[in-house]
């Protein structure tokens, strides 16, 4: 695996499979984070969910985003 990391720059391709399950795992981290209230809890949650996102090679989510609903959320280029 190291070697493909230094040569690419990532971890290569993910399989179907690896992906659904990295998927799983971020919803599943989400959720925690969401329902924690316990500051310490909370960063541990932080950093396993951007380990996971830097694997699926996705964007990590804004932290201030967390226990907002859609509804608080202000649109880009709308102003708050």
């Amino acid at each position: 695996m190291l070697p493909e990391i230094f040569r690419t720059g990532s971890f290569g391709q993910l399989d179907v499979k690896a992906e659904i399950l990295l998927d799983k795992r971020i919803d599943k981290l989400s959720l925690q984070l969401v329902n924690t209230k316990n500051a310490f809890r909370r960063q541990l949650l932080m950093d396993r969910l951007r380990r996971i996102c830097n694997i699926a090679q996705q964007p990590m989510p804004e932290f201030e985003l967390i226990g907002q609903s859609v509804n608080q959320m202000v649109l880009p280029g709308l102003g708050g």
